[in-house]
């Protein structure tokens, strides 16, 4: 009996010993769980979200496959993001903004990196398409910017250079260097 009771016993403190260490496995995954300098808040996957003016008229609709925001810096951080800028006035969908990063700062300006391309969604826009590899954004007044090879199309128009200054909303910009146009003579009715 006495044989019993000792083999039970030892069998209790193997449970005991293993259930102790398992514990300890465990409080290694809570340190995961501390946020440390430099962290996101927090991550979201396939994010949506729709940011609107003071009063109360939708700005820009933003879309991506990941989103990380940083709160001590302001900084938004979207993976293939994908952005729709619309008229103030009108409330329209008026350009459409892709690329592979993009970066939201405190101040609403928009840094987008890697096969950054803009499409009027307006079919009478002179301006058609925009493409570069870098290309800044101020989302309150839609001024872009960039010091990148950039190629742009419109209406009857091809033109690349190298630097790019303009706004969206009033559909002009100005290329700073290398510039190379093509124009077909188009009747615009």
């Amino acid at each position: 009996m006495n044989l019993r009771l000792n083999i039970i016993l030892i069998i209790i403190v193997a449970i005991l010993i293993g259930w102790y260490f398992k514990l300890q496995q465990d409080s290694d995954n809570l340190e995961n769980l501390i946020k440390r300098e430099g962290q996101p808040e927090y991550v979201g996957d396939k994010i949506i979200t729709s940011v609107y003016d003071n009063s109360g008229k939708i700005q820009y609709l933003a879309q991506a496959d990941e989103i990380k925001n940083y709160e001590e810096t302001g900084k938004v951080e979207l993976v293939n993001p994908l952005l729709n800028l619309f008229n103030n006035i009108t409330a329209l969908k008026e350009w459409k903004i892709t690329s592979s990063d993009a970066e939201i700062s405190k101040d609403k300006m928009l840094h987008l990196v890697g096969n950054v391309k803009i499409y009027s969604l307006n079919s009478e826009s002179k301006l058609q398409q925009i493409e570069t590899e870098e290309l800044f954004i101020n989302l309150n007044t839609q001024d872009i910017s960039t010091d990148k090879d950039i190629h742009a199309s419109g209406v009857g128009l091809y033109t690349k250079g190298k630097g790019f200054i303009g706004n969206l909303k009033k559909q002009i910009g100005t290329l700073k260097s290398n510039v190379k146009t093509h124009i077909e003579l188009t009747k615009i009715e």
